[in-house]
């Protein structure tokens, strides 16, 4: 039974052709009463505002009014509603366009034909509002003094760049001590809001013509949120609260500022020319598919998409790859940094090997199941080129075929064991590092025995396993391990072939400690006595942080989710887990790494390819392929 404190439930009526519903505030005293109406995007006096902010947690919903009639919408835009009706200072008179609202969410013809206007319904709104939420209770006190503090947030980023190399242990500036443990938090709530990494919010940002930022009943101009974003150093900085307390930041995977870059490039306000089409898309999706989050894999692209008019591109899923990787230039490195992307611990079944599967997600964090590609693993100053004999890619034959020329000039024949995996979030008394340093130790040592050649060595180790490959030199040993980021000078040390040495050194005397330990826990849960050291527990310093030991050892965990091989003509690389023996490695022309390929059985007429993902090979990096005799072939990949 419907009462009078029970209006009845709004209902839809169906949109003309480009027509959007806006919000206005239904009176002074229910920030939650609403009207909503119709406009035309094509009308010539067109002024509304449009909100930009996350939807939230969807399981509890909350009434408002629309027309007079009831209306559920989740927390988040609940709580935004009364500060959006006062968002100029008083009752606004200019409508807003909120997705949640204006649009028919449970019709999903209209859903389809409001997402493809929203470039234009962006690009027209008056101003666009970013909601970034009230924050907790105890954060809502705090805001006003969190936005003062903000220039000082920027400035206190500057100066610490001219700093010495000891500036970690420099206070921070007068106006950033002693304030409120609330406050902190507060501004970290700011800088790190869950805003900048949602996928549609980058579109709603990037085409708005003028953007405020909301927080609470603050409002906070947009320059100065994205200097102060772009200086969030804070996980480096040395603080202490009104309490004497040091504060800490935690360290964030998540880069905020890369919303604000998203909109320098659509906007042509970058550093960089002025870019095509193709060139921005390139940049644009390389920069959004790192960590931005979304309800819906498709979004991630749709999303993208809806950065560019129709007439510029109405493509998507394989097309949209081949429009990418067809009409940009890939002797460029960018256009090498997207073709990598395709290179995945999970992947939609189905999809060609070349395309990159955004939908994937880690589970725990945002970040995309992509390894991170083998190019970044480079020394500064010598950046990997495996070939520099221009090129060009075409689409094949049919829909699921790219076209690259290269050589092929090798082949697979010995994977060696994965690299132990480093224990993750533990809570023990410490067994599982225990076990893991043990067997970090024992799996460098028997890879070695195995590769390395012995005349190389010249130091009495004994290895004299026989192998079914050729063996290779302990330069091209470490070297390969180590990604070539070999004489690198890394804090205070330089990694040498007589650094890793005492790597290996050090390894085994932390290795004997360790199965002594494990040992000695063994026996205490069996009821015995522990056994006195046969080794003292200082060897445990020797793998501290910053000691050279321990920077080796973080080099060397690169190599987790990948495979180390040997191959038939004697070279020594790593790829991605899952290649197998008879797997073939090639370069293409203007790579700046080799790839590893799999012949693909009964494709029809002539050979066709899978990419099984970049690889490391030693003697491949730096352009060597370019002057052997192998002939240049166009490697079709499916």
């Amino acid at each position: 039974m419907i009462t009078d404190k029970e209006p009845p439930v709004f209902a839809y009526t169906p949109l003309k052709a480009r027509e959007i519903r806006v919000l206005r505030p239904g009176n002074e005293v229910n920030a939650h009463d609403w009207i909503l109406e119709s406009i035309s995007l094509d009308a010539e006096d067109l002024d509304y505002d449009a909100l930009s902010y996350t939807w939230g947690l969807q399981n509890e919903t909350y009434p408002i009014t629309c027309n007079g009639r009831s209306m559920r919408v989740h927390h988040n835009l609940y709580s935004a509603l009364p500060f959006l009706a006062r968002r100029t200072g008083e009752l606004s008179t200019r409508p807003i366009w909120i997705d949640a609202v204006c649009i028919n969410q449970k019709d999903e013809d209209e859903k389809r034909v409001q997402i493809r206007l929203m470039n234009i319904l962006y690009r027209r709104a008056k101003q666009v509002w970013v909601w970034l939420g009230c924050g907790t209770h105890g954060e809502q006190a705090h805001i006003g003094r969190a936005v003062t503090l903000l220039p000082h947030i920027i400035d206190e980023s500057t100066r610490r760049k001219s700093l010495p190399k000891t500036w970690r242990t420099e206070e921070v500036a007068t106006p950033l001590r002693s304030l409120h443990p609330g406050v902190w938090r507060t501004v970290t709530y700011l800088l790190r809001n869950t805003w900048y990494h949602r996928v549609w919010i980058v579109q709603e940002a990037a085409l708005a013509a003028e953007i405020t930022f909301l927080c609470g009943q603050h409002r906070i101009d947009y320059k100065l949120l994205e200097a102060a974003v772009q200086s969030d150093t804070l996980s480096s900085w040395k603080v202490t609260d009104a309490n004497g307390d040091p504060v800490t930041f935690s360290r964030t995977r998540l880069d905020s500022a890369t919303v604000f870059w998203i909109r320098q490039l659509v906007r042509g306000e970058s550093t960089i020319a002025s870019l095509s089409i193709p060139d921005l898309m390139l940049r644009v999706v390389i920069l959004l598919t790192g960590e931005h989050a979304c309800f819906l894999p498709q979004d991630r692209i749709v999303g993208m998409l809806g950065l560019f008019d129709e007439k510029e591109l109405s493509a998507t899923g394989i097309n949209f790859t081949i429009y990418l990787l067809t009409h940009n230039e890939p002797y460029k490195r960018l256009w090498w940094r997207f073709f990598n992307m395709a290179f995945g611990l999970e992947r939609m079944i189905g999809l060609p090997s070349w395309v990159p599967d955004f939908h994937h997600q880690a589970k725990e964090t945002s970040q995309l199941c992509f390894l991170p590609r083998i190019e970044e693993y480079a020394p500064k100053d010598q950046h990997y080129q495996a070939s520099r004999i221009p090129t060009t890619v075409c689409s094949g034959s049919c829909v699921n075929r790219l076209v690259l020329p290269g050589k092929i000039l090798d082949e697979v024949t010995f994977l060696h064991p994965l690299i132990p995996k480093r224990p993750d979030g533990v809570q023990d008394n410490g067994e599982a590092y225990t076990v893991w340093y043990a067997n970090m130790s024992k799996w460098e040592e028997e890879i070695a025995e195995k590769v390395i050649d012995i005349s190389s060595l010249n130091i009495g180790e004994n290895f004299a396993i026989e192998t079914s490959f050729r063996r290779v030199s302990e330069d091209t040993y470490w070297q390969t391990l180590l990604a070539n980021d070999y004489f690198e000078e890394v804090g205070s040390f330089t990694i040498t072939k007589e650094a890793c040495r005492e790597y290996r050194a050090t390894m085994r005397q932390v290795r004997i400690w360790c199965e002594w330990k494990l040992e000695q826990l063994e026996r205490v849960a069996n009821g015995f006595e522990e056994l006195p050291p046969v080794i003292d527990e200082a060897v445990l310093q020797g793998i501290l942080p910053e000691t050279p030991a321990c920077d080796i050892l973080t080099k060397l965990l690169r190599l987790e989710d990948r495979q180390i091989f040997n191959s038939a003509a004697g070279r020594f690389g790593f790829v991605i887990r899952g290649a197998q023996p008879g797997d073939l490695v090639c370069v293409f022309n203007s790579a700046t790494t080799p790839h590893v390929l799999r012949k693909v059985p009964n494709e029809g007429a002539g050979k066709v390819y899978k990419i099984i993902g970049d690889t490391y090979v030693s003697d491949l990096m730096y352009g060597e392929s370019d002057s052997t005799g192998i002939s240049v072939q166009d490697i079709v990949l499916v």
